[in-house]
């Protein structure tokens, strides 16, 4: 009876922590089944609350008829249960060796890449895996030894995207327990006993070190890494705080006072922690930028930051120097910018355009792109010529204004600078009847 009542107690907690996670069955779920305890216990823990679930097994044939049993366990378990079995088997010796990574570490990422192929493929709600508390701890304390935030402090998400992991509230006790008071056989990963790596000697060696000392310490942990959890929500809440009332969006990215950002402390932490999700991890590298001249910059994979005056510009990654020709008269153009180019080759013509040039003054055909250093025009309404660099200083155009504003040329020579000036050279003549007409449809590119 006791044991009856343990077995309805773990199936109760689970069930109330899957509506937790808001596990329904609208489509079946994947299972990452091992045949070890822990996903065997997460396989009948979901028969027993009704979830539709395929189970996956990966054969990373490393055990030679150790991999050969456990392939043979999960499928005559599925069998037994009537559950849909998908087998993968892997050369991950070969796979180890093409990729001079560690075993542990090509492991988990062939099986986790398969696992979102088969996502797909079945239509399924996401993948379970057998991850428990004392999984939990020793990332925890792992992370702690070789240095980490908060994040890493917290051990294992309970979900991380479309991974799901049910059995995190539960220690590994409990879920040998529960196999023990319903007779369900699993399997031993005999790799797991030896203290070959280092997360196994943490759970073999010094964990139990820690049991002698507190033997509910597991429950201890449990609490401790609830608390640091909600520090790291409250942390990332804080961020995004800061972000709201820092950074404004303007043409080409978002800008961002450094008054602000100075005024923040712990200086390079908050930094790091503010910067992150663009790629920027460095705060002592970021604060270096703070206090370095205009127009010095970091570029992460995807992301730009920019000093420009008294602001930080951040924006995405963009294609330098790229050139579009312009060979068709009267046509409309998207690429870079928007606008309508027309021929006119007499006077009068109802057409409200926002620059003109003379056609004996250029050749076709045209081209559109970024500056260049030694670019020069002879801007109109000035004397003599000027240096597109030292134009944009004049206007006091950020270095990402610069690279977005387009040029049209024939040839090497500037016509104009586009929402800002024509070059003289270009002006359609009092007398002439042989002009071009541009009408740019989106000012707001410009």
């Amino acid at each position: 009876m006791k044991i009856k009542y343990f077995s309805t107690v773990i199936e109760t907690r689970f069930e109330t922590y899957c509506k937790h996670l808001e596990i329904q069955n609208e489509r079946p779920y994947i299972l990452a089944l091992s045949g070890g305890g822990d996903s065997v216990c997460l396989f009948h823990l979901l028969r027993s609350i009704g979830v539709k679930f395929i189970a996956a097994h990966c054969n990373y044939q490393l055990r030679a008829e150790e991999s050969e049993q456990d392939e043979l366990f999960v499928t005559m378990l599925c069998e037994k249960y009537g559950v849909d079995l998908k087998v993968k088997r892997f050369d991950t010796v070969s796979l180890v060796e093409k990729s001079k990574g560690n075993i542990q570490e090509v492991a988990r990422n062939i099986r986790y890449h398969w696992f979102g192929e088969l996502l797909e493929k079945e239509n399924c709600s996401g993948t379970f895996t057998g991850h428990h508390l004392n999984d939990s701890i020793e990332t925890s304390l792992f992370n702690f030894s070789r240095g980490t935030d908060l994040r890493g402090l917290t051990g294992i998400s309970s979900v991380n995207g479309s991974i799901l992991r049910p059995l995190s509230i539960f220690t590994k006790k409990e879920i040998l327990e529960y196999l023990a008071s319903n007779n369900f056989d699993f399997r031993n990963d005999s790799s797991n006993f030896k203290a070959d790596y280092s997360r196994n000697k943490l759970r073999l060696e010094i964990l139990p070190k820690f049991e002698e000392i507190f033997p509910d310490v597991d429950i201890r942990f449990r609490k401790s890494l609830e608390n640091i959890k909600h520090a790291d929500q409250f942390v990332n809440h804080q961020i995004e705080l800061i972000r709201k009332d820092l950074f404004s969006d303007v043409k080409f990215g978002v800008q961002i006072p450094m008054k602000g950002l100075l005024a923040l402390k712990p200086l390079n932490w908050t930094l790091s922690k503010i910067f992150a999700p663009y790629g920027f991890s460095s705060g002592i590298e970021i604060a270096k930028l703070l206090n370095s001249g205009s127009g010095k910059q970091m570029i992460s994979p995807d992301y730009r930051l920019i000093r420009h005056r008294e602001y930080l510009l951040l924006a995405k990654l963009a294609e330098k120097n790229k050139e579009y020709t312009v060979r068709e008269i009267e046509s409309t153009y998207s690429d870079p910018i928007s606008f309508r180019i027309v021929r006119c080759d007499k006077l009068g013509v109802d057409e409200n355009f926002d620059v003109e040039f003379d056609c004996d003054t250029f050749d076709l055909p045209l081209t559109i792109r970024t500056w260049k250093q030694g670019d020069y025009f002879y801007p109109k309404g000035m004397h003599g010529k000027k240096k597109i660099s030292d134009f944009y200083a004049d206007l006091k155009l950020s270095l990402l204004e610069k690279e977005n504003t387009w040029l049209i040329c024939s040839g090497d020579k500037i016509m104009h600078v586009i929402g800002h000036r024509q070059d003289a050279r270009f002006v359609v003549k009092g007398d002439t009847n042989d002009r071009l007409g541009i009408k740019f449809i989106d000012h707001e590119q410009l």
